[in-house]
């Protein structure tokens, strides 16, 4: 989204601006415009597979398992964006503030949406911590921090991506591959039960 479309009256665009404002007070408006967009982007990388359940029914972000999950990637977004457009200069809340905002405009979803979702999923909710884990496991697996010998999901993980693509390895795309064989086992399906439902 540009800025003239921020301009023009594009309910998504304002929905972003308001989102903006009110989520990353801390920062100037065009680094929150900038965090927000490249996490927002980068996210929208992430869900390609899952985008056209996402299109058909935006209130999937309201099940605490699928909000979890995806908070925690684009939390971990967000950290990347921080390090390599900002050079670590967003605080924690800043970073926060980009990941729910990219969220909330993937999900075409307002504040107050977001604030009644929020109040809806009870502190501890165990499917909301259960989606957390696995996005931080799959995280951990693209980054390095958790491999086969650790865990045997992954391993198998492992295993499917040589399986699937003997030359991954070599290419340095083994963990890559790996990630997204989990995000497909955790995020996708659980979405496509959800819908068959």
């Amino acid at each position: 989204m540009t800025l003239y479309r921020a301009a023009s009256g594009d309910r998504n665009a304002r929905a972003l601006g308001i989102v903006v404002r009110h989520l990353m007070p801390m920062f100037g408006a065009v680094q929150r415009y900038r965090a927000i967009s490249a996490v927002k982007t980068a996210l929208q990388q992430f869900l390609t597979s899952e985008m056209t359940f996402i299109a058909a029914q935006s209130s999937i972000f309201a099940d605490p398992y699928i909000l979890g999950y995806v908070l925690t990637v684009a939390m971990q977004m967000s950290e990347d964006a921080n390090a390599e457009l900002f050079q670590s200069q967003l605080s924690t809340d800043d970073m926060a503030g980009a990941a729910r905002g990219a969220v909330l405009s993937i999900a075409e979803m307002s504040l107050a949406e977001y604030r009644a979702i929020e109040r809806e999923i009870p502190q501890g909710d165990e499917q909301f911590l259960e989606g957390m884990r696995q996005a931080k496991r799959m995280v951990a697996v693209i980054q390095g921090q958790l491999s086969a010998k650790n865990d045997k999901e992954v391993a198998a993980a492992f295993d499917e991506a040589m399986r699937l693509d003997p030359n991954c390895a070599s290419a340095g795309n083994v963990e890559i591959d790996a990630a997204r064989i989990l995000k497909r086992a955790h995020l996708t399906r659980y979405i496509e039960r959800k819908q068959q439902a």
